[in-house]
This record gives structure tokens, C-alpha cells and sequence, in this order.
């Protein structure tokens, strides 16, 4: 939105989402191997826009961050605002929200 662009012009994006065969050579640099690797999906389900904000606002540290800490709620609102509008509430009043984890079970090699 226009209101907030400014504060994120060139930001670059501060996380890395990895498949198993992408993440697989880190962990035998660490000396560990693989006994699983999965992408799991999983659904976060969240109270209402309050509830998807409060959320935001203990992960999205990189982009509340940047924004001033009089305007971040405004700014925590408007996405929940927003996410709500596109995938509405269930009939229980949950918003969902999908991931994907990627689960590793290893173990020291050697």
C-alpha cells in the first residue's frame, strides 16, 4: 500500500525457506546426518483479525521493525485487515493461515 511503502524500499527479504535436498548439504558440513527430511504443511489458525495481528506482531520483527512505533499496530491492523478480507473467518471465527515446516530428525555421523 502506498501508505507504507517507503518503509520498505530496498529491504531484501530476511528469510530463507529451504526444500530437504537444498538443506541436506548443511547438514553434513555440520557433521550430522539425515535420518528424515520432510516439508510438512501445516495450518495456523488464528482469533479473528486480532488474533492473526497478535501473531504478526511476535514474528514479523524485520518488517514492524522498519516501521515507527507509533504506526506499527495501524500498520499489524491493516494486513490482518487485509489477509481477512481475502480468506474470510471459518465458521468458528478462525482465520487460516498455511505453512510448511521443514521437519529434520538427524544425528551425529561417524
Amino acid at each position: 500500500a502506498p501508505e507504507w511503502r517507503s518503509f520498505f524500499e530496498g529491504m531484501a527479504f530476511p528469510w530463507g525457506f529451504y526444500s530437504p535436498e537444498e538443506y541436506a548439504p548443511w547438514l553434513r558440513e555440520a557433521g550430522l546426518t539425515a535420518e528424515r527430511m520432510a516439508l510438512m504443511p501445516k495450518d495456523m489458525a488464528h482469533s479473528g483479525p486480532e488474533g492473526l495481528a497478535a501473531w504478526l506482531r511476535t514474528t514479523w520483527h524485520p518488517y514492524t521493525g522498519r516501521i515507527p512505533p507509533e504506526r506499527q499496530q495501524a500498520f499489524l491492523e491493516e494486513i490482518a485487515r487485509r489477509y481477512q478480507e481475502r480468506y474470510p473467518p471459518d465458521e468458528n471465527g478462525l482465520i487460516h493461515l498455511p505453512m510448511m515446516r521443514l521437519e529434520v530428525e538427524g544425528r551425529k555421523s561417524g
